[in-house]
């Protein structure tokens, strides 16, 4: 909750009394650098770790921290390093997998890239971090295409769990091209995307992305001067959703 206040003080504190537990996992590792880079203190944040890993050489999240730190203050070397340290500790550090990756990636070695992304996703595929991660690399190594792809094999594989994780992921960039089209003024190549982005979230069964995804093309139905369109799907939203104030609010306006 601190960290996502962007009260990164009290963040870092929080984390480093429970990293002192000893109980801590690589998520905690990942939010302290996460609070220190808030807070602009990430040298801070790199001694801490070292003088950790140098009291606990056997913690693979700790490595992981240190290679994280370092990755962000772009030492990728060195943070490749302590990401292999991490994972030859524990081949189960999904997170170390997916910033070596993130390391890879930027030397431009996309198919070992690729390689520990995949790694990273079969560890722990509802992490929706590391198939954004995954796209990222198809796209910088020319093969944008790949990642929609891969999904609609999941998809007619009925392998639910890869295929939310691809489908979040493809939604989220149909979504922001909508809003960008909308910016430019291209509002039928708008609501083209928005119209993508709610077939993937009905196919995978993400009712709260569908029902966002519908509202949002309502509202730019109705501003386009096709209320009658909007209606419906404010209707279709009450059918998923019956206690959406807003478009209930829009029906019952209406019907007025």
């Amino acid at each position: 909750m601190f960290l996502a206040r962007g009260q990164f003080e009290q963040a870092q504190q929080a984390y480093q009394t429970l990293i002192e537990s000893g109980s801590a996992k690589s998520d905690a590792f990942r939010g302290l650098v996460k609070s220190c880079e808030g807070g602009r203190r990430l040298d801070e944040c790199r001694d801490y770790l070292s003088e950790y890993t140098s009291k606990k050489p056997e913690s693979s999240p700790a490595w992981y921290g240190l290679g994280f730190v370092n990755y962000l203050k772009g030492r990728g070397e060195e943070a490749e390093e302590f990401f292999i340290k991490s994972v030859e500790l524990d081949p189960g550090n999904a997170l170390a997998f997916n910033n070596w990756a993130a390391v890879l990636a930027e030397k431009q070695s996309f198919s070992q890239a690729i390689e520990k992304t995949g790694k990273a996703i079969s560890l722990d595929p509802s992490q929706t971090m590391f198939y954004f991660n995954l796209k990222r690399i198809y796209k910088a190594d020319g093969d944008g295409e790949r990642f929609e792809k891969e999904y609609r094999e999941y998809l007619a594989k009925k392998d639910n769990t890869f295929a939310t994780g691809y489908g979040k992921v493809l939604a989220r960039s149909y979504r922001q091209k909508g809003f960008g089209f909308y910016n430019q003024g291209r509002i039928e190549d708008s609501l083209a995307s928005l119209e993508k982005m709610t077939e993937i979230y009905r196919e995978i069964g993400h009712m709260p992305g569908l029902v966002a995804g519908l509202f949002s093309r309502a509202l730019l139905l109705e501003e386009s001067g096709e209320e009658n369109q909007a209606l419906d799907l404010y209707r279709k939203i009450l059918e998923i959703n019956p206690n959406h104030i807003q478009a209930r609010q829009k029906v019952e306006a209406w019907d007025k």
